[in-house]
């Protein structure tokens, strides 16, 4: 291989357009966009960006098997619909194509165990886009709450809502859809890498879309939670609570508090604004760190083309996307049962996230970018 990854992009919705294709710019060291593939009827996308970007291998998802057979491109970067991750992720993976895939990985662990099996029997690299590990402000909590300055975490609260645009693919539960797996997931992955552990029990409660006034977009069909709240019991005594929404204002922050302090990250988990966290320590030192507006999407990029080039294993590879689901399978027993729910032992294998990870790129001009026939959270 050459010492630059080839990389096909697709989904070419508005994280795509906004924020993947630009981050290439940033990762030009060992990464190159080569191919775009796109939806079948939305053909002058595919060739209205393939234009923009300079790019002449482009397809749409029913010419899919002539891009995997045509060798435009060494990895894939998945940015569809969540329940058509798997069915890409292997077919890439059976090709002898590397897979990047968003989060999350999959729709249940049984699917991300699918998605594993695929890329090891066809011994390509599958890493989970976990963008947070490799930013710093996140980073820097797990590094200050790792150094004791907050003393023993023991509480984690989190609040990450959204009021969802009419017509987005994410009010449909048929599609992978709901505020637990598209955005929830976010609060437990943070979770798992400031308590540096596994939970050992999960309980919670959600409100359904139907049974509150119709202020979330959802078609009849689709029934997804508007709001869910969990609690999770980790071992060494840490608490997690979350609550995630598609049916309130938006709130974008946690808070881990310790024996000797606390550490609240406000905004915590955006990529289009500038992260913030405040320290405070029972002395009564307060700190406060703003991280400039960062590119959070070429990090990934430049991590994952090392591991390709290098033979190395992704930091959040398959496996951290399988624990997420794990979880969020049990959470969804919960919600079933209306009972706590044990989890089986998560056998953690792949490394915690710090702040040997974080890699830093400034933010694309947004100004500059074009935005062809999308709207918000399309994809």
């Amino acid at each position: 291989m050459s010492r630059k990854v080839r990389y096909a992009v697709m989904g070419l919705g508005h994280l795509t357009q906004t924020a993947i294709l630009p981050a290439f710019a940033n990762a030009s060291k060992n990464s190159v966009l080569t191919a775009l593939i796109g939806h079948s009827g939305k053909r002058h996308v595919v060739d209205e960006l393939g234009k923009y970007y300079g790019l002449d291998h482009l397809y749409t998802d029913d010419e899919i098997d002539r891009a995997f057979r045509e060798d435009t491109f060494d990895a894939l970067y998945i940015v569809l619909p969540n329940h058509l991750h798997k069915k890409y992720c292997i077919m890439a993976a059976e090709c002898g194509i590397h897979v990047l895939c968003e989060k999350p990985l999959g729709l249940d662990q049984e699917e991300c165990l699918q998605m594993i099996a695929a890329c090891e029997r066809n011994k390509v690299k599958l890493m989970t886009a976990y963008r947070l590990h490799f930013e710093a402000t996140n980073m820097q909590v797990v590094h200050d709450i790792g150094l004791g300055k907050i003393g023993t975490p023991r509480l984690f609260t989190a609040n990450l809502s959204q009021m969802l645009v009419e017509g987005n693919y994410r009010g449909d539960r048929t599609r992978g859809g709901g505020p637990l797996l598209d955005i929830g997931i976010y609060c437990i992955n943070a979770a798992r890498y400031i308590f540096k552990s596994e939970p050992k029990m999960v309980t919670a409660l959600a409100v359904s879309a139907e049974a509150t006034e119709p202020r979330v977009a959802s078609n009849a069909e689709s029934n997804i939670d508007q709001s869910v709240a969990a609690v999770m019991e980790f071992d060494g005594g840490g608490l997690a609570t979350f609550n995630t929404s598609f049916g309130a204002s938006r709130e974008n922050w946690y808070q881990v508090v310790g024996t000797e302090g606390s550490i609240k990250v406000d905004p915590a988990f955006d990529y289009a604004c500038q992260l913030s966290s405040t320290l405070k320590m029972n002395n009564g030192d307060v700190k406060t760190t703003n991280t400039p507006l960062q590119d959070h999407f070429a990090p990934e990029l430049i991590h994952f083309s090392d591991c390709i080039i290098n033979d190395t294993r992704p930091g959040p590879d398959g496996h951290e996307g399988l624990a997420d689901a794990i979880i969020i399978d049990a959470i969804n027993e919960s919600l079933r049962t209306r009972k706590a729910v044990r989890l089986p032992e998560i056998v953690s294998v792949t490394p915690d996230p710090g702040p040997d990870l974080v890699i830093q790129r400034p933010a694309p001009d947004t100004d500059q970018i074009p935005v062809i026939d999308i709207k918000a959270g399309s994809t």
